[in-house]
């Protein structure tokens, strides 16, 4: 087939266009926490008040943070709590 049959430039186009939609998927993860770290980071320096957040941003952000420390937890078994010793 040629390089430029009618065919062959539409599934190049798809493709790339599946490619790129993949290459932005695969990044969404990693943006979403850099958008919770700037959260804390505006809030820390009381560029952002939390509490003028929408209720359901803040819960949706509370409630990741929660995860987070749920799974650090849990990655962490030691304990630093001298009391246990």
């Amino acid at each position: 087939m040629a390089a430029d049959h009618p065919e062959w430039l539409a599934y190049a186009k798809a493709r790339s266009e599946q490619e790129a939609r993949q290459a932005l998927s695969d990044t969404d993860s990693e943006m979403v926490r850099v958008i919770d770290d700037l959260v804390d980071l505006l809030v820390a320096k009381q560029v952002l008040i939390f509490t003028e957040l929408p209720e359901r941003v803040q819960a949706k952000l509370l409630a990741r943070k929660q995860l987070r420390n749920d799974m650090n937890a849990l990655q962490s078994p030691m304990v630093d709590d001298e009391a246990l010793f």
